[in-house]
């Protein structure tokens, strides 16, 4: 009886076992392609040149009427407000006719809350996509040596592949309708309209109007494309130069022995 208990507690360990080697490769699919997307919207919400050139391509200075050593001024301001822990947006500027005043109004102050919040929402959830997709190989490769690098390398094959062809599909509707995917992302984005303000005095859409963001998605989308190919070569790579673990050991089998009837027909020779 004691045997038959032992093969049972046996069997439920090696299910739990096949079930978290399983959970983890799911939440590695996930981690890997949250990881590329969240560090490249810290990226570009870092990248102060995105920024300098919003306020050069628009032609900032002459619809605000904000000097542009004041505007680029603020913007360095704004992405810091961005990163850190300011509830508020606080911003003066000096116009060209030299009255000081806020660079953005109460509503704009309100939804760039809003906007730092989801920031910031995003960054945490790229920070622990990196943990898992970095920490589950280490782990899977310490655990099984080759046998679990073969598998990474299939499974970053297969989750760069299938990210690759939703990245496509998700540009081609960008380009397609980027206004209406703009106008989703914000209802879904934000429990409020503080996001809909006006271009005619809204400082906030005169630096960063409608084009801005097509751009910068466009970029987004770039930057991501091209670093997933590049996974997904680097890992079609390691599976063209190495045989699946399984067939690797059978090759290093030593011969089995002649059948018997060979074997008596070699000693009478």
């Amino acid at each position: 009886m004691g045997g038959f208990a032992g093969m049972g507690d046996g069997s439920r360990a090696s299910g739990a076992i096949r079930w978290l080697a399983r959970a983890g490769a799911a939440l590695f699919v996930i981690s890997v392609p949250l990881a590329l997307i969240g560090s490249n919207v810290r990226y570009l919400f870092g990248e102060q040149r995105l920024y300098t050139f919003a306020v050069n391509r628009y032609d900032v200075p002459a619809v605000t009427g904000i000097p542009k050593p004041e505007l680029i001024r603020a913007t360095h301001e704004l992405r810091r407000y961005l990163f850190g822990p300011d509830e508020y947006l606080r911003i003066e500027v000096t116009d060209s006719g030299g009255q000081v005043g806020p660079l953005f109004n109460p509503r704009e102050v309100l939804h760039m809350r809003d906007v730092r919040a989801l920031v910031q929402g995003i960054f945490r959830v790229q920070e622990v996509a990196i943990i898992v997709a970095l920490g589950y190989p280490a782990l899977r490769i310490m655990l099984d040596r080759r046998r679990g690098a073969y598998a990474i390398a299939s499974l970053t094959w297969l989750t760069a592949l299938g990210f690759n062809l939703a990245a496509i599909a998700f540009g081609v509707t960008a380009a397609l309708g980027f206004d209406r995917l703009f106008t989703r992302f914000h209802t879904l984005s934000f429990s409020n309209d503080l996001w809909l303000l006006d271009p005619a005095r809204d400082h906030l859409v005169q630096l960063f109007p409608f084009a801005f963001w097509q751009l910068s998605a466009g970029l987004l989308i770039g930057m991501t494309l091209l670093e997933s190919a590049l996974l997904a070569l680097g890992a079609w790579w390691y599976l063209r130069r190495n045989p699946r673990p399984d067939e690797d050991r059978q090759g290093d089998q030593p011969a089995a022995d002649p059948e018997p009837e060979t074997r008596s027909a070699e000693a009478k020779v």
